[in-house]
C-alpha cells in the first residue's frame, strides 16, 4: 500500500498547527484549518509537478527537504511556544520554500485560499511559510533513500489523492496538468456506453421532432399566407393614408431609444473618467484601502507624536496627507545596526516605535520590510546580514503591539542599489530598510 503523504499531514501536522498558528495570527482556528486543508494539497501538488516536469527538480525538493529537521512536526508546540523570534526563524526558512514551489503563483493561491478561508491574505500568507517546512519534514521522513528515484517514486504516487482534495481553481492556477487529465480519464466503460446510448436516443428524438416540425409548418402555412396579404394591405393603406404620421413615431422611437443609450452610458463613462483620474495621478488604490479603517484611540495617541523630518514615519504619514499619490513605500532615515550585525542602535530605534504608532491607528494596514546592503563582502553575508536585519525591524514593531501577522520580511543583499557603491557616501545610502504598504 502507497504512503499517503496528504493524510499523514493532516494526522500529525495540521491540528497542532492550525492550533498554534490561529493564536499566533490571531485568527480562529477553524478557519485556519480550513486554509490549511487548501494549502497542503496545493504544496504536495506543486512538489508533483517539480519532480515531474522539471530535469533537476527531484533533487531540488531533497535540497529543501535536506535543509529542513526531519523531527520539526514534533516540535510545533516548542517552536510557537519560543515567541516571535521563534517563529520568524520558522517563517524565513519557509519563505525560501515557497519561493521554490510556487514562485510568483504564491500571490494567487494566498488569494484563493483566502476565499476559501475566510482568513486575512496577510495571514494566509504567513500561514503558506509555516506548511511549508512543515510538508518537507514529513516527506523527508518518507524516503528511504536520499536519491532522486526515492522523491520521484513517493510523490508520483500522491497525484490521485491531491486531485480528490484540491480547491477548485488551484489546479488550473498552479498549472497541475495531472489533475484535469486524472479527471478526464476517470470515466469507467459502463459510463461511457450508457452516454453512448444516451446520444443515440437523443438523435431518435430529435428526429422525430423534426418530422413532426414539418408536419406542423405544413399545416401552418396555409394560414399564414392570407395573415401576411392582410397585413401588407393594412400596411399599405395607413402608410399611404398618413405618411407624415409614421415617419413622424418612426423618428420619436429613435429618439427614445438613444436618450436611453445615452442615458445608460453616463455612469460607465464617469466611472472610467474616475478610474483614469486615479491612474494618472498615481493613486496607490491597494494602500488608500488598506487606511479606510481607522482605531480612533490609536489614533488619539498617533496625534501626540512629533515625527522628525523625512523619517520613515514623516514620509509614510506625508503619503497618507497626500491622498496616496506614488509608491506606497518609505525608507528609514535615521536607522542604524552596530557594524556587521542586527542590532539596533540604541537612539535609532525610535524612529521604528513612531513607525508602529502609525500601524496601530490603521489596524488593515500590512508591510512588507525589505533588507539591503551595499555590495562590500560575500553576497551570501549580505542577504543572510540583510534578512537579519529585516527581522530585527519586525521583532522591535511586534513588541510595540503591532500584529506579526500583519508583517513580512525579506533580505535582498546588495540587490537593487539606489545610490553607487564606488563612494563612502552611496554605500552607506545603500544599506537601508524599506517599508512597503502591501494591503
Amino acid at each position: 500500500m502507497s504512503t499517503n503523504i496528504l493524510e499523514l499531514v493532516k494526522e500529525q501536522v495540521t491540528g497542532q498547527l492550525s492550533k498554534q498558528a490561529s493564536s499566533f495570527l490571531g485568527e480562529t482556528e477553524n478557519n485556519t484549518k480550513s486554509a490549511l486543508n487548501g494549502i497542503f494539497p496545493a504544496l504536495i501538488g506543486s512538489v508533483i509537478n517539480k519532480v515531474e516536469e522539471e530535469p533537476k527538480g527531484a533533487q531540488g525538493i531533497l535540497d529543501l527537504i535536506g535543509g529542513i529537521d526531519n523531527d520539526i512536526v514534533n516540535n510545533i508546540g516548542s517552536i510557537f511556544g519560543g515567541g516571535a523570534s521563534s517563529v520568524n526563524s520558522l517563517l524565513t526558512s519557509g519563505s525560501g520554500i515557497i519561493e521554490s514551489l510556487l514562485g510568483s503563483k504564491s500571490s494567487g493561491v494566498v488569494e484563493l485560499i483566502s476565499k476559501i478561508s475566510g482568513l486575512k491574505n496577510g495571514s494566509n500568507s504567513a500561514l503558506l511559510k509555516m506548511a511549508g517546512p512543515m510538508l518537507m519534514g514529513v516527506i523527508g521522513k518518507q524516503l528511504h533513500s536520499k536519491e532522486p528515484a526515492a522523491i520521484i517514486d513517493l510523490m508520483l504516487g500522491q497525484k490521485s489523492t491531491v486531485s480528490n482534495h484540491l480547491p477548485a481553481g488551484l489546479g488550473s492556477l498552479l498549472g497541475l496538468d495531472f489533475v484535469n487529465k486524472l479527471k478526464l480519464g476517470g470515466d469507467s466503460l459502463e459510463s461511457t456506453l450508457t452516454q453512448r446510448k444516451s446520444d443515440e436516443k437523443r438523435n431518435e428524438t430529435n428526429t422525430d421532432n423534426k418530422l413532426k416540425s414539418s408536419g406542423s409548418s405544413l399545416r401552418f402555412l396555409k394560414w399564414l399566407i392570407p395573415i401576411l396579404f392582410i397585413g401588407g394591405f393594412l400596411w399599405w393603406y395607413f402608410g399611404m393614408k398618413s405618411p407624415n404620421k409614421v415617419i413622424s413615431d418612426a423618428a420619436e422611437a429613435t429618439k427614445e431609444v438613444t436618450e436611453s443609450v445615452v442615458e445608460a452610458t453616463k455612469g460607465t463613462a464617469q466611472n472610467m473618467n474616475d478610474a483614469t483620474k486615479d491612474m494618472s495621478e498615481g493613486v496607490s488604490t491597494v494602500a488608500k484601502n488598506a487606511f479606510e479603517t481607522v482605531d480612533q484611540t490609536a489614533m488619539a495617541a498617533l496625534e501626540k507624536i512629533e515625527f522628525a523630518a523625512n523619517s520613515a514615519g514623516d514620509q509614510l504619514l506625508a503619503f497618507i496627507d497626500g491622498g496616496f499619490v506614488g509608491e506606497p513605500s518609505v525608507i528609514f532615515n535615521d536607522l542604524t545596526f552596530e557594524t556587521g550585525s542586527a542590532t539596533i542602535t540604541n537612539q535609532s530605534g525610535i524612529e521604528i516605535d513612531n513607525l508602529s504608532a502609525i500601524l496601530k491607528a490603521y489596524p488593515d494596514v500590512n508591510i512588507e520590510i525589505n533588507g539591503y546592503t551595499d555590495s562590500t563582502g560575500e553576497e551570501k553575508q549580505n542577504v543572510d546580514l540583510s534578512k537579519a536585519r529585516a527581522i530585527a525591524v519586525k521583532e522591535r514593531l511586534v513588541s510595540q503591539g503591532v500584529s506579526a501577522a500583519r508583517i513580512s520580511t525579506n533580505g535582498y543583499g546588495s540587490d537593487n542599489p539606489i545610490a553607487t557603491n564606488e563612494t563612502e557616501e552611496g554605500r552607506a545610502k545603500n544599506r537601508r530598510i524599506e517599508v512597503v504598504v502591501v494591503q
